[in-house]
């Protein structure tokens, strides 16, 4: 008997309803194969946040400082974990002296988990939106630099915020249409779900212009001065921190500034230059261990004024709210700059640079100038064996060059004074700085110090030597001797 086959109609038909099939099912297939990778991905994600915990449990009692445990693809690892049979497994793990997991990191190939905050719970990980298959350009990483692990970073640096620029209050803010002075808080935040540039109240801010930092504004309070919020998926990673605040003449605050990276940054000179409204500021979170310049860094704002009918004759006035300032975290190891680092902050009275290594600053010219406020300055830790220029360290301005010298200056609660040229009116304020506290690491025999402690009345040093308005350069910038060798500075016991 012959066998009859299948008819060519036939098999297209069964073709047909495979392929349908495929179509189908393949999806439910891809979801399902996806969704096991992705749950095993969070659950070695929160074996390694036990075995982080587990471990800093068994150290805390030997030690009170924020502990990181992490490992790179290629190996190198610093208070290693236990992730036997898991090479390939890259973690990132920082946790404070209480125990709160403030940033978390972890990759395995696929799949990667970005947190930074102030406390991780381990509940909250499976539900977290930062764990997703991610673009192999936008991934973060970690590196191992001198046998120091890094905070892990974006691979492509186009993923960064954008550098900022030198044009004052007037100015649009990086690329939004808000003029600087338009802004009145900044807030940074580890989320753009939700947001979308639209040139109206969202905009591209990311260096590459490749939408992966957002900046969107509002105006809560109809007061024609703007909340702004900068963001991305995860920390926003600075690229130059050079001018990046500059002039923003109405903010009054920062927030969030936890989730604002500066692991990266060389430069931050005049990044807070001109912020005359803001009165404290919060950066214990700030990393400053490459920055190279510091100069201006928080100098305050000014305005220059000419005389009615267009004389020659003019005013600056100067804005510094700033009362305190805690820079007890910062690592200034690299730091060549200070010069006018604190400039015409006339309100500050409290300053913490205990931590300070300035062993590699060049020049301190006009540091501390127009800090009227301050009457106890802590510089024990200061090396000033390679600076060389000083040049009006403690003093207050005495003219200004877009005026030519012939101006003066007034000071928020402060006696306004002219500087005709020939000096200083009767009415000026002085200094209230009165004790400079040092090591014999300050030493100042080589630098370039004219007028150092002008107009510091009130300084006393640590044997007595009273302020001499004979003898106000750096051959008095040194641990007070008495009558015998006099300085303005007390040895720090």
């Amino acid at each position: 008997m012959k066998k009859k086959g299948f008819t060519l109609v036939e098999l297209l038909a069964v073709i047909a309803i495979l392929a349908i099939l495929v179509v189908i099912v393949l999806p439910n297939v891809m979801y399902l194969f996806n969704k096991a990778k992705k749950e095993s991905f969070e659950t070695e994600t929160k074996e390694v946040y036990k075995l982080a915990q587990q471990q800093w449990m068994s150290e805390s009692m030997f030690t009170t400082e924020d502990k990181h445990y992490a490992r790179t693809s290629s190996g190198e690892c610093i208070n290693s974990l236990d992730m036997t049979g898991r090479n390939e497994f890259e973690y990132y793990i920082k946790i404070d002296k209480s125990g709160n997991i403030i940033k978390l990191y972890t990759y395995d190939g696929t799949y990667q988990y970005v947190y930074s905050g102030t406390g991780l719970k381990i509940e909250d990980i499976q539900d977290a939106i930062q764990i997703s298959k991610m673009d192999p350009i936008r991934r973060v990483k970690i590196t191992c630099n001198s046998g120091k692990m890094e905070s892990p970073v974006p691979v492509n640096n186009n993923y960064y915020l954008m550098a900022g620029n030198s044009n004052q209050g007037t100015s649009n803010f990086l690329r939004t249409t808000i003029k600087k002075n338009a802004i009145e808080k900044i807030t940074f935040t580890d989320s753009i779900d939700g947001h979308s540039p639209n040139g109206t109240d969202c905009w591209d801010v990311s260096k590459g212009n490749n939408g992966s930092v957002l900046a969107w504004a509002t105006d809560s309070d109809g007061n024609n001065r703007y909340e702004l919020t900068i963001g991305a998926n995860g920390d926003v990673f600075a690229y130059s921190g050079k001018n990046l605040f500059y002039y923003l003449t109405n903010l009054t605050s920062f927030e969030g500034m936890e989730h604002f990276d500066t692991s990266q940054v060389t430069n931050m000179s005049s990044m807070f230059e001109g912020c005359g409204k803001l009165t404290t500021i919060d950066l214990s979170n700030f990393n400053t261990s490459k920055v190279t310049d510091m100069s201006s860094m928080f100098a305050g704002y000014y305005e220059l004024y000419y005389q009615a009918g267009g004389g020659d004759v003019g005013y600056v006035h100067v804005r510094g709210l700033l009362t305190n300032l805690d820079l007890g975290s910062f690592d200034t190891s690299n730091v060549t700059k200070m010069t006018r680092m604190f400039y015409n902050q006339s309100k500050l009275s409290d300053i913490n640079l205990t931590s300070f290594d300035t062993s590699r600053v060049t020049s301190m010219s006009e540091m501390f100038t127009g800090c009227l406020n301050l009457v106890t300055l802590d510089l024990s830790s200061f090396d000033t064996s390679n600076v060389q220029y000083m040049g009006s360290m403690f003093t207050i301005p005495t003219g200004h060059s877009e005026c030519g010298g012939i101006c003066g200056f007034s000071f928020p609660d402060e006696t306004f004074y002219t500087n005709t040229g020939g000096g200083l009116s009767d009415s000026h304020p002085n200094m209230k700085l009165k004790t400079i506290y040092a090591s014999n690491k300050f030493v100042a025999t080589s630098a370039n110090g004219g007028s150092m402690f002008k107009y510091c009345t009130s300084l006393v040093g640590g044997t007595g030597t009273v302020y001499d308005p004979d003898n106000v350069g750096v051959t008095y910038a040194h641990v007070d001797g008495g009558a015998s060798n006099p300085g303005y500075f007390t040895l720090k016991q």
